[in-house]
């Protein structure tokens, strides 16, 4: 399940389980998503502290979580999940209204190996 703790949940609400949204970006987003058979699950509370790390944790806490990762390409407030949890993505960088500008990489093929072999522990079932 995805759970969005970006600043792109700032441009949602969760209404009746589903998310909806005014931001025609980050309904381009949820419809790619769609088209490729996955949905955004929730998304983590905003505290005052802004650590996203804690909005995680806080989010988990409520949650029966077995596995986890974060994928992201800031990883300024996530330092708790280096190493085990988080897969590092690097930045695409937009003009704010979608425009592409420069794109380092963002999500790979690579990054998507990463991430379903530290959701099944460490074990490498995907091998290129």
């Amino acid at each position: 399940k995805i759970v969005l703790s970006s600043s792109w949940r700032t441009f949602c609400k969760v209404k009746h389980g589903k998310l909806v949204t005014k931001n025609q970006n980050f309904h381009d987003l949820l419809e790619i998503l769609e088209n490729n058979g996955l949905s955004i699950y929730d998304v983590t509370p905003k505290l005052r502290s802004g650590i996203r790390e804690e909005e995680i944790r806080k989010w988990m806490e409520k949650k029966d979580i077995e596995s986890f990762i974060v994928i992201d390409d800031d990883c300024a407030d996530l330092q708790g999940f280096i190493g085990k949890e988080l897969v590092k993505t690097s930045f695409i960088k937009t003009d704010g209204k979608g425009k592409y500008m420069a794109e380092l990489s963002g999500l790979t093929p690579s990054h998507v190996e990463e991430a379903i072999n530290k959701l099944n522990n460490g074990k490498t079932l995907i091998k290129r």
